[in-house]
């Protein structure tokens, strides 16, 4: 019987690891396999091989263990895998040192792969240059799993201070080539529930790996844990109905009368499961056994075990993707559920819901299974309107149906949706059931007609008027704004409004506008005199004011744009700032501090004078919310705001306030070039407050 070597790919488990080495190198880390690699034949299983391990100059053999990783072979001899000879300059060493060999792994997994571990003790054998120590290792390999070229030797020793890991080809195997078995699957993604059921058919092809007579071979067929072939489970061998043979479980099919000549077997498979099996891949492994020695294996899913949350699929009508549309347009979106019959039983009812950018349902059809599902929702302002086969148009994003017969494993319904002018973004629809738990998919992107720019201004207090930030709007395409069109700006905050008086609106592509206007809301209102010519346009108010009452609240007012009566933008304009706090934060000894919650660094650290906090001067006018300046000529530091002048002189005890003497606890004193002002006076006669924590040595202004 012919042979072929198959793939290794299975990494085999190691002991742990000892405290020494059993290679100790000094200038070289060589240690290799040396007198070439015999060429194997294809029937030459559990015949012996020599493998010669030569260790390179000043390499040395002691105490410890080095394991030998076999790939694309493995050991025939479990019991005494490996007989050795040792060598050093020609001769056999007979005394002093001793190796034994040990099987970390017997039983090769798929690609046949096995690793040994040789235990060295005795004496030290030492190699200086050209003493040409060798290690004889003679092994019976077996081939049958094996795939045609190279046998390699992975040599490494154990607690990885000697010589690097590395591979060595000790033989390789030569002959005809032999094709792998093919399993082919016709749906992988097929799903079942914990009652079981019909998986995908697959077929078995490609027999080379079994013999030319029939006795000698056996197809078997083995499911994953936990599930077994159901009686309807259907088998074919080569298109002809055949009756395979089970393990008392059933959870393996055996299968005889094959040989290298036929073509294909293929099973229909039904499977029956463990009550409390849990929810993962469905495999089959196939093997074929020759004289019951394993020449082939192969494994593939056949489908899924799944909880009742159906697969969920979403479309533009002929296409493969989402739609991405503008707002004003209609698209037709098909969306399909696909489960398994527990997933829809008889008398469900399932809700779909619109959320992140609102759509509304011009349409909803039944595509499949026609008959069989009813379509609840409100239309025209008509409640529980019932459709089971036809379109209606529906008042907001949401809608329901009603499952009516039994055995409904897919659903196919067609959306025609559109968008108000002012969405923009992911269309997510959220569907919910009693029998599965809610599932959420983008169905649509959608694009606003225009692109719309107004960054948030903030100014003044209540009672005051500001210029604020530039509005930009650009629209989708061409024409979305023709002749007789209106566009509105408003704010939300009847306490404020706009001033037109030095606003200026430029437009690019040939659009024109009247002169802008208010009304009596102090709303402002364009009218478009004349259409874009070439191409979609772009449109800009500058110098827009906007004014305050006293009597408005604080906070942040929205602007509304509409296009016509339709909304395009609504979002945050306008900031009023109200009366505030600031407070700033000192730390004695350190130049960093905080101002309204922001670090900066001050030119010298804070101190202790006399029981008195010490600042330096621009820190300090900071904090008190002061301007500051310094005269170098005459020594002086000038405090303002907006109602007081405050003066102070290098080494004087006392500060000049709008000509007015006030007396201060410690002079302005000069520190590393940093003119340094006691606080608390200072903070006494501005009104502002101080706190101290003791513990922090932190001293808190809010002003």
């Amino acid at each position: 019987m012919k042979k072929k070597l198959s793939l290794l790919m299975v990494m085999m488990m190691t002991t742990s690891l000892l405290p020494f080495s059993a290679f100790a190198a000094e200038d070289s880390e060589n240690v290799y396999v040396t007198d070439g690699a015999p060429k194997v034949a294809q029937d030459y299983d559990n015949e012996e091989i020599t493998v010669v391990v030569e260790l390179g100059d000043y390499v040395s053999l002691r105490e410890g263990y080095v394991s030998f990783k076999l790939k694309n072979a493995y050991l025939a001899n479990a019991s005494n895998p490996v007989s050795y000879k040792l060598v050093q300059d020609g001769k056999e060493i007979t005394k002093g040192t001793t190796l034994r060999f040990e099987t970390v792994f017997q039983k090769p997994l798929d690609g046949g792969e096995n690793e040994f571990v040789m235990k060295v003790s005795g004496n030290t054998l030492e190699n200086k240059a050209k003493d040409n120590i060798k290690i004889y290792l003679m092994m019976k390999l077996d081939f049958r799993e094996s795939s045609l070229g190279d046998i390699n030797l992975e040599i490494r020793d154990r607690d990885q201070t000697g010589v690097k890991d590395h591979v060595e080809t000790i033989a390789y195997q030569v002959g005809d080539m032999q094709r792998d078995m093919n399993i082919r699957v016709n749906d992988d993604k097929m799903r079942i529930g914990k009652n079981g059921g019909e998986l995908s058919a697959f077929m078995i092809e490609t027999m080379d790996r079994l013999d030319s007579v029939a006795s000698n071979n056996e197809v078997l067929i083995r499911l994953t844990d936990d599930m077994s072939f159901g009686r309807n489970t259907k088998v074919e061998l080569d298109n002809k109905a055949i009756t395979p043979s089970y393990s008392t479980d059933r959870t393996e099919m055996r299968i005889s009368g094959v040989n290298s000549s036929n073509r294909s077997i293929t099973v229909i498979p039904q499977i029956d499961l463990d009550k409390d099996i849990e929810y993962k891949n469905v495999n089959v492994t196939v093997e074929y056994k020759v004289r019951n020695k394993i020449t082939d294996s192969e494994t593939a899913q056949i489908g899924r075990i799944t909880d009742n949350s159906p697969d969920i699929k979403v479309t533009e009508q002929g296409k493969s993707t989402i739609p991405s549309m503008q707002s004003s347009q209609t698209r037709t979106v098909e969306l399909t559920l696909s489960g398994i019959e527990e997933t829809f039983p008889k008398g469900e009812y399932i809700d779909f819901d619109v959320n992140g950018v609102g759509l509304v349902f011009k349409g909803v059809t039944v595509e499949a299974p026609k008959g069989q599902i009813m379509i609840l929702g409100e239309s025209n302002g008509k409640e529980d309107k019932n459709l089971i086969n036809g379109k209606e148009v529906y008042k907001d994003g949401e809608f329901s149906i009603k499952i009516l017969n039994s055995g409904v494993e897919t659903i196919s319904l067609m959306m025609d949706i559109s968008a108000d002018p002012a969405e923009s973004g992911k269309a997510t629809m959220e569907i919910t059931a009693d029998h599965f738990s809610m599932k959420k998919v983008e169905i649509a992107d959608i694009s606003s007609n225009f692109s719309i720019e107004a960054p948030m201004t903030t100014f003044g207090q209540k009672g005051t008027s500001s210029k604020t930030n530039d509005i930009k709007i650009r629209e989708s395409k061409l024409g979305t704004l023709s002749t007789g069109d209106k566009l509105y700006f408003s704010l939300d905050n009847t306490k404020m409004g706009f001033d037109i008086e030095n606003l200026a609106v430029t437009a690019t592509g040939g659009l024109q506008f009247s002169e802008p206007k208010l009304d009596s809301n102090s709303n402002i209102e364009l009218r478009v005199l004349k259409g874009g010519l070439s191409s979609a346009s772009t449109i800009i108010l500058s110098g827009v004011k906007v004014y305050s009452l006293e009597t408005v609240v604080s906070g942040v007012a929205n602007m509304e744009i509409k296009h016509n009566s339709d909304v395009i933008f609504d979002a945050p304009y306008v900031t009023i700032l109200g009366m505030t706090k600031s407070e700033t934060v000192f730390k004695i000894g350190n130049k960093t501090y905080t101002e309204a919650g922001v670090s900066k660094e001050a030119t010298e650290a804070p101190y202790i004078n006399k029981g008195y906090t010490m600042l330096p001067v621009r820190a300090l006018a900071g904090a008190l919310g002061l301007s500051s300046s310094w005269n170098n000529d005459t020594k002086t530091a000038t405090f303002t705001d907006k109602t007081r002048v405050a003066t102070v002189k290098l080494g004087a005890g006392e500060m000049i306030v709008n000509g007015v003497s006030y007396k201060l606890a410690v002079p302005a004193e000069i520190k590393n070039g940093a003119t340094m002002i006691e606080l608390r006076s200072l903070a006494t006669i501005f009104g502002v407050n101080i706190s101290w924590d003791n513990i922090q040595k932190t001293a808190t202004v809010t002003n």
